[in-house]
């Protein structure tokens, strides 16, 4: 009974497809073939020929020869009994052994057969059409994932009665180094796909024993992508998802279908504490690699999912290597850390201010690269601000910080920037019931004197003007910012005029005259003579000569 007991573990009777294939790595097999015919499948591998202690560990419970090493896949000796979810006799051939299984326990020696040296021949007569039908769809349709963690197994081949196929894994990864490219091709009858991998490895000792611990991010185009699963691979994918948009492989102890994980087991909290070790290092790695850029860091865990205590581990170690390394790729192409950042609003900032700029203003030395936005990384975008700390500069952010001091450093092909930047700014110039203007007031504009002027003086009245060809007192605009179309605009936001001179004359002029006490130079009076004469002469109606004598009468 407990055979049948172990033989029904699995929730899916094609489960036992990939207990062969983890007999077949842990036997060292560099291939595995998988044939239907006649109603049975014939599986073959070349790993090493059974010996008596194989025999007896497929047919008794808890005695696999694999269960004192950890580095071995299968450690319950109660893989194998999964065939008999599909078959009753299976039939196996492996150097000198050929026998088969009866009664789930009772091997029976049978003929021999001819086969290549150190080749192990499996035979399963399969029980009706129906496993025959789930057995071929899952050999079509084997996730690559099936081959990326195995250190010996390296080709997969099937034939169904309507298709075949293989599964083969390229490793490229160079002695003494834990890191490198594996590509994963798989072909049927009918179309190829290949995907590739960076791999990550460590080794995590336990119990005296290296336990390999692997990442793996899919590569497409030369950029890390999502991948196309997200389980928790125990050397083959579990069902435990792992909400993470790359894949994880570690020895875990598992229950014995080898489909959940009980993370509290102590082996397995060391195994989490170091693949999160590994995954916040593969940072590292993928910098030097080239492959570090916004894309990846949006494939990175940046939601909190407080539930998953598996999945916080990770979070909180990724989260705990981008604020201590420069792993946030800057505008000017570089990496750089959260405390030297900030992150812009709109892409005019970025354009507009420099490093050296937000080191006056902010203390900070880079931008974020610009394509961090609320409508293409909403998420990445939130957690550099609320989980990392860093401030997202705004426009209005930027106008509370500027002075006059900062602007008369700049040339005027920065301020033409800086105006063009401003036509979009129409709020930073209206008051509100809760707070005053911010721009309305301050020193922003530069005149022809190469000083700088308010847009509005402080009864609100538009005091800047459009420059003119004879010398005005009224404050005029450098004309450079209105022959640049884009400057311009603001300017005519802004419903700015030429200076009036009646106007000029009544402000200017009259105002030094009006009293008893008079001082000023000759040069200046001969100015003022000669202002009035002027603009008397270019009076066309006699009313505003009128205007003029009554001022000065």
């Amino acid at each position: 009974n407990s055979h049948e007991i172990i033989a029904n573990f699995y929730s899916d009777p094609t489960h036992f497809i990939f207990e062969i294939i983890q007999n077949a790595e842990d036997a060292k097999a560099e291939f595995i073939n998988f044939e239907i015919s006649n109603n049975e499948l014939i599986i073959n591998h070349n790993g090493k020929i059974f010996d008596y202690d194989d025999i007896d560990s497929i047919t008794t419970i808890g005695n696999s020869t694999k269960k004192d090493d950890i580095n071995k896949i299968g450690k319950f000796g109660a893989g194998f009994k999964s065939v008999f979810a599909v078959t009753d006799t299976p039939r196996i051939h492996s150097g000198k052994f050929h026998f088969k299984i009866e009664d789930f326990i009772v091997p029976v020696e049978i003929q021999p057969i001819k086969l290549q040296e150190k080749l192990t021949n499996i035979i399963l007569p399969l029980k009706n059409n129906e496993v025959k039908a789930r057995i071929s769809k899952k050999l079509k349709n084997l996730e690559m994932e099936t081959l990326l963690f195995l250190n010996n197994v390296s080709e997969i081949k099937y034939q169904t009665e309507k298709n075949s196929g293989h599964y083969i894994k390229d490793r490229n990864i160079k002695e003494n180094t834990t890191f490198g490219k594996v590509f994963i091709v798989s072909e049927n009858n009918y179309d190829e796909a290949t995907q590739e991998y960076f791999v990550i490895n460590n080794y995590v000792e336990i119990e005296n024993k290296n336990l390999k611990i692997s990442v793996a991010y899919a590569i497409d185009n030369g950029k890390v992508v999502r991948s196309s699963s997200s389980y928790l691979s125990v050397f083959f994918p579990t069902k435990i998802d792992t909400n993470l948009n790359f894949l994880l492989q570690a020895p875990y102890r598992t229950t014995p279908n080898r489909e959940t994980i009980p993370f509290d087991n102590q082996q397995n909290k060391i195994l989490t504490e170091r693949l999160s070790e590994l995954v916040a290092y593969s940072l590292n790695i993928i910098k030097k690699e080239g492959l570090l850029n916004i894309d990846l860091l949006n494939l990175l865990p940046i939601e909190k999912l407080e539930r998953n205590s598996f999945y916080m581990s990770i979070y909180n170690s990724v989260k705990d290597a981008i604020k201590s390394n420069s792993y946030i790729p800057t505008n000017t192409g570089s990496y750089n850390t959260v405390d030297n950042l900030l992150l812009s609003r709109s892409k005019e900032l970025t354009n507009l201010l420099s490093s050296q700029d937000l080191e006056q203003l902010w203390k900070k030395t880079n931008w974020i690269e610009a394509s961090i936005t609320q409508d293409k990384t909403p998420k990445l975008r939130d957690y550099l601000i609320k989980e990392l700390g860093i401030d997202e500069i705004t426009f209005e952010k930027f106008a509370r910080k500027i002075d006059e001091d900062f602007l008369q450093k700049k040339d005027d092909e920065w301020l033409i920037q800086f105006y063009s930047s401003l036509t979009e700014q129409d709020a930073l110039f209206r008051d509100s019931p809760n707070k005053k203007s911010i721009l309305k007031h301050k020193k922003i504009i530069k005149l022809d004197d190469e000083s700088f002027a308010s847009l509005y003086d402080e009864n609100d009245r538009l005091q800047i003007y459009k420059p003119i060809k004879e010398k005005s007192d009224f404050k005029t605009i450098k004309k450079i910012f209105l022959e640049n179309k884009h400057s311009q605009i603001f300017f005519e936001n802004h419903v700015i005029t030429y200076p009036d001179k009646f106007s000029e004359l009544k402000e200017f002029v009259y105002t030094k005259y009006k009293t008893s006490d008079i001082n000023i130079s000759f040069e200046e009076y001969e100015h003022d003579i000669y202002k009035i004469i002027s603009i008397y002469s270019t009076r066309e109606k006699d009313e505003k000569k009128k205007e003029i004598i009554n001022l000065f009468q």
